[in-house]
């Protein structure tokens, strides 16, 4: 059995925490690390005027009061201005709600480093709401497996197209065509690639997460429950 979280609107997520500054939540020092472009500014971990507050060997968050601006941000972190900043807009809307039962029940590490095996886009031809995409995806997804482990969110982009983002572990090879086929000829073109942890789907996960409009669905396995 899942965690069975169900659809939760990211924009109450966003809404609490705007109504809550100082929430902000840790991030693992992993994905950080590896950015190269931010090392030695205050950016990245180890600079004396670093915006990172340790909390733990593996964890950093924002300090108090970091409010730099997408500007000054994009001018330091240059090529890797999307992944540096989905990273810090994590820190800043890290939340738990055990009541609300948000995603972060879960914890946004713990569905980015856990063991993907695909990475799934799909773009709507046609309006639908993000919520009523989030349900024909899980609809075909358990339809070819029933029992996989997901991750999902669905969100409007500035032309007012639906686009949906699937972390997926544990379907076969031919049960991926399917569904792939399936989506694509009735919703839109929908690809898939292998996951990579260090790839851009955390950036687009994130940001994608972050927006008011946005709605998700997961089931992370019993392991997580």
């Amino acid at each position: 059995m899942g965690t069975g979280i169900g659809v939760v609107a990211g924009a109450d997520v966003v809404r609490t925490i705007r109504n809550n500054p100082i929430l902000h939540g840790p991030v693992a020092k992993s994905l950080l690390a590896g950015i190269d472009s931010i090392k030695g500014t205050k950016l990245g971990l180890n600079s004396k005027d670093s915006i990172w507050l340790e909390v733990s060997p593996t964890e950093v968050r924002l300090k108090p009061n970091t409010n730099l601006k997408k500007a000054a941000v994009r001018k330091i972190a240059k090529n890797d201005f999307d992944r540096v900043w989905a990273i810090m807009q994590l820190s800043y809307n890290a939340y738990k709600n055990r009541n609300n039962r948000s995603l972060m029940v879960c914890g946004w590490d713990e569905v980015l480093d856990a063991p993907w095996d695909w990475f799934m886009h799909q773009t709507y031809k046609y309006s639908t709401p993000a919520h009523a995409a989030i349900k024909a995806c899980k609809l075909v997804l358990r339809k070819y497996d029933p029992n996989a482990i997901y991750f999902m969110v669905a969100a409007p982009n500035k032309a007012g197209e639906t686009h949906i983002h699937v972390l997926i572990k544990g379907i076969s090879p031919i049960h991926r065509l399917c569904l792939l086929d399936e989506l694509s000829w009735r919703h839109g073109r929908a690809d898939m690639t292998r996951y990579e942890k260090s790839g851009e789907a955390r950036s687009y996960i994130g940001k994608h997460f972050l927006k008011d409009e946005a709605e998700f669905d997961t089931n992370m396995g019993a392991e997580h429950a």
